[in-house]
């Protein structure tokens, strides 16, 4: 009997064991998958195409605006080991899908290039590349495609070295804010003109003349284009 019970505790006890090792794998697994180490750029690898989806600590991620952030990672220096969903403030729908990114801040702006894949980002509404006030960021253009960006509501690129607007800008159909203040923009395509009258538009500050005060700026209730750092004189 005396054995029996021998091996009936020793039994318990490697049950017990196995319990215990079990609870300290999933602990281990959840750690090493946890944000902070375990980066969402290794998942990308089961993407066939942008409209792919992955599961990363519970949530759905769309394949096509985290090829973005990875592209913008590449492109950008300072964000290259940032686990991708952790580069500047982001807002996700519950479906995955990327709806705010905001990429200002107040401590730096290390932003040198936006990747073409931001066409990607179907699906954005609120888009904030601002520079730091008084020491302009370094974007200066965007991609054409950025006609792709059917939702977003407000885009901006203030206080930067902007030098051009996409010739399309203009259809971005659901746009209600555009600022661009404190750029170097010396010219503005016509299709601006194509944007809702209520857009709020900020162009102050610019190397625009007054060739490009279009006419159809009048149309819109919140225009402001004032405060130009060049002279009439000097655009002939």
């Amino acid at each position: 009997m005396k054995i029996l019970k021998i091996v009936k505790t020793n039994l318990y006890f490697i049950n017990n064991l196995k319990i215990l090792f079990l609870v300290i794998s999933i602990f281990t697994y959840s750690c090493d998958n946890d944000d902070s180490s375990y980066q969402i750029s290794l998942s990308l690898s089961q993407c066939s195409s942008s409209s792919d989806y992955i599961n990363y600590s519970g949530n759905l991620y769309n394949c096509g605006d985290l090829m973005f952030l990875q592209d913008f990672s590449d492109s950008n220096s300072f964000y290259i080991d940032y686990n991708l969903i952790n580069i500047g403030i982001q807002s996700w729908s519950y479906n995955g899908r990327l709806t705010e990114l905001i990429l200002f801040s107040e401590e730096f702006n290390s932003i040198d290039h936006i990747p073409h894949s931001i066409s990607n980002l179907n699906y954005i509404e609120l888009l904030d590349l601002s520079g730091k006030p008084n020491t302009n960021g370094n974007i200066s253009y965007l991609p054409d495609n950025i006609e792709n960006l059917q939702y977003l509501e407000e885009l901006y690129l203030n206080n930067n070295s902007m030098i051009r607007l996409p010739e399309n800008i203009g259809s971005l159909s659901s746009l209600k804010i555009l600022w661009l203040n404190n750029n170097i923009l010396e010219y503005l395509p016509t299709s601006i003109c194509n944007l809702d009258a209520s857009c709020e538009i900020k162009l102050e500050n610019n190397n625009l003349c007054d060739e490009f005060n279009f006419s159809c700026f009048e149309n819109f209730s919140n225009f402001t284009w004032d405060w130009q750092n060049i002279s009439n004189q000097e655009c002939r």
